[in-house]
């Protein structure tokens, strides 16, 4: 067995999405461990192979994406106690957030598409996508869905691969109330971050770091 991806959440639960080796026989892992190194459940799951997994900041919620043995690409949703509560075909899906009070999930479905779901049920809440040379790349939630952020670059269909990154802020009905096209560097795609509860955005360019602040028309 060996691991296909690896999350903590803010109070040290710690989540490990593992994947085996098909031919052996071996099934994919979910693996969950609570601060001191205990194991507090294990599921094994048949995934041929095992992508992203990120855990909600009090370990409410685990989202991961594997690949079934009929070749799909699915968005998991597990609640702590190891329970699957929905999923979504995804396609890849490489960057995924929790908002911090947990109730909702931003995932770069098919790399440039994002979506904003109910962590508890799936629900949609609004999707915006980008158009095919465009991938979602770091991503991340406000308090109660209010504000998404995210950094666009060249998908993987983009060849050479761009010199600009666009940041996007979006409301929580998915309007895009203000954006930045960025010069970067090439396949450095800038890290976007909320603070303050999410009155500020902060954003790492390189050897850069911006803050804004968001006023009350998220601009």
């Amino acid at each position: 067995m060996s691991t296909g991806s690896f999350d903590i959440s803010v109070n040290d639960y710690m989540i490990f999405n593992i994947y085996g080796d098909k031919k052996e026989g071996q099934v994919g892992q979910l693996v969950l461990y609570e601060g001191m190194g205990k194991e507090v459940w294990r599921k094994k799951i048949n995934w041929v192979w095992s992508g992203q997994v990120t855990i909600s900041d009090k370990g409410k919620y685990v989202g991961v994406v594997a690949i079934t043995s009929d070749w799909h690409t699915i968005l998991n949703m597990f609640s702590n106690d190891g329970e699957l509560q929905w999923k979504y075909k995804s396609g890849n899906c490489d960057f995924m957030d929790f908002s911090p009070d947990e109730n909702y999930l931003a995932a770069g479905i098919n790399l440039n598409d994002l979506h904003l779901f109910e962590s508890a049920t799936g629900k949609i809440v609004w999707n915006y996508k980008l158009d095919n040379t465009r991938s979602f790349y770091s991503i991340a939630v406000s308090d109660n869905g209010k504000f998404v952020t995210a950094a666009d670059g060249g998908g993987r269909r983009e060849l050479p691969a761009s010199n600009f990154s666009t940041i996007f802020l979006f409301d929580k009905k998915g309007n895009i109330v203000w954006q930045k096209e960025l010069k970067i560097q090439k396949e450095r795609v800038p890290d976007v971050r909320f603070s303050d509860g999410g009155k500020r955005l902060l954003i790492s360019n390189g050897n850069k770091l911006c803050c804004y602040r968001i006023t009350g028309g998220g601009r």
